[in-house]
């Protein structure tokens, strides 16, 4: 077998060693070349940030539904600035309907777990309380398609009642800014004056958007979220027809009894005459 020196000796060579080639590199300044193109080619991974997160989600949403959306709004279109309130009773009878159906399903949904600190505001009892008084009698509408919905189905449904919401304050503001007249004098607003809290659908977004998740499972809960907002604006529309089909039949009824009393006052005064 060799000699081997002893080992305090290596030791000493190996961190004499050391010692030299970092000095030889930090000491020529080497490294300050040589870090940043190591360093350039490492991703940087940014913080989460929960707010624009939410904002890319709301982006998604109201992009991705917008066609329904806009085709819900054009059947009250004129609303605010009509003579009369006709329009405007069909808005509430769409609401009033829409909110009944959808409001149970939301409270037995996964909602608690999509966004804890968010509660749904039950927008029904003003609406009835509208309906009651301005004697309209409520739709019989279809049953909501998503009755048993998911996380993030829950997420896309929320979305539309919580963002009309923030369209009745809007219709508000524009019948306060002009003269109602007598025609609008029974018309009643228990629901666009209801609690005016625009960073609520914000806030939940927030929430929502963690409960989603990230990556591909992330993408695929946002499209289930897309896809129940789209279905619930287009319930809305069903029910807006039907509202129309409501009011085209009771106007046929009020025509036939009008054409009756009139045949009988006529008939009544031919036999005095």
């Amino acid at each position: 077998m060799p000699d081997l020196p002893p080992t305090g000796l290596i030791v000493a060579d190996t961190t004499q060693h050391l010692s030299k080639v970092h000095n030889s590199l930090y000491g020529s300044g080497m490294m300050d070349s040589v870090l940043p193109l190591l360093t350039n080619d490492l991703p940087v991974m940014a913080p989460p940030d929960p707010q624009a997160d939410a904002r890319s989600l709301r982006r998604r949403l109201r992009a991705e539904s917008r066609e329904s959306h806009e085709a819900l709004d054009a059947t009250f279109d004129g609303m605010a600035d009509a003579a009369g309130p006709d329009t405007y009773a069909r808005f509430l009878l769409v609401n009033e309907a829409c909110h009944r159906a959808i409001e149970p399903i939301l409270e037995r949904s996964p909602l608690p777990d999509v966004a804890p600190g968010f509660r749904v505001k039950s927008r029904s009892p003003s609406l009835a309380a509208d309906l009651d008084a301005m004697g309209l009698r409520p739709l019989e509408a279809p049953a909501f398609p998503l009755s048993a919905p998911n996380a993030a189905e829950t997420v896309g449904i929320v979305y539309v009642l919580e963002g009309s919401r923030l369209g009745a304050g809007f219709i508000l503001s524009r019948l306060r800014g002009r003269d109602l007249g007598e025609a609008w004098s029974k018309a009643a607003f228990a629901y666009l004056e209801g609690p005016d809290e625009p960073h609520a659908l914000r806030g939940f977004l927030i929430e929502a958007t963690a409960s989603l998740g990230s990556g591909d499972e992330g993408e695929r809960n946002v499209d289930r979220a897309v896809a129940a907002a789209d279905a619930t604006f287009r319930y809305f529309l069903d029910v807006e027809r039907l509202s129309r089909a409501d009011a085209e039949r009771l106007s046929s009824a009020d025509a036939e009894r009008l054409s009756s009393a009139d045949a009988e006052r006529l008939s009544r005064a031919g036999e005095r005459a």
